[in-house]
């Protein structure tokens, strides 16, 4: 799997320099699930925006993948939505799959970047396989 998810939409106006947040999620063995999706948009018009996702640290006992997928705008942790919510938008859906039969924890990182506005993130990820 290559470093570089996919280029995904990210909100220009973010006032933070950088951030991490950690995330729990459950998932079945052997079942691909939804584990994250990022959205963004210009507040200005309400349009979609990019920016770079990359794995920094990849899971041991499973795999990543990622679509694009249609969305709505909701809450921002980087701010207030409030003109712009509920409009549709693009997002990027982080996938997690365990190996069939295994069971128990396992994690991962992601790198989020904004080069237009020189910002990043990272947000981890610990996954419980049931």
């Amino acid at each position: 799997m290559t470093r570089v998810l996919a280029s995904f939409l990210l909100l220009v106006w973010c006032s933070v320099a950088a951030q991490a947040n950690s995330f729990n999620r459950t998932v079945p063995s052997g079942q691909s699930k939804r584990v994250a999706l990022y959205t963004a948009w210009d507040p200005k018009y309400c349009g979609s925006v990019f920016g770079v996702v990359k794995v920094t640290t990849k899971p041991q006992h499973g795999t990543l993948s990622n679509r694009v997928m249609d969305a709505k705008i909701g809450a921002s942790r980087f701010g207030s939505s409030s003109q712009c919510f509920g409009q549709p938008t693009k997002g990027l859906a982080v996938f997690y799959a365990a190996r069939g039969g295994y069971h128990g924890p396992d994690s991962f990182v992601l790198d989020i970047s904004w080069p237009a506005i020189n910002k990043q993130s990272t947000d981890s990820y610990t996954i419980t396989v049931e």
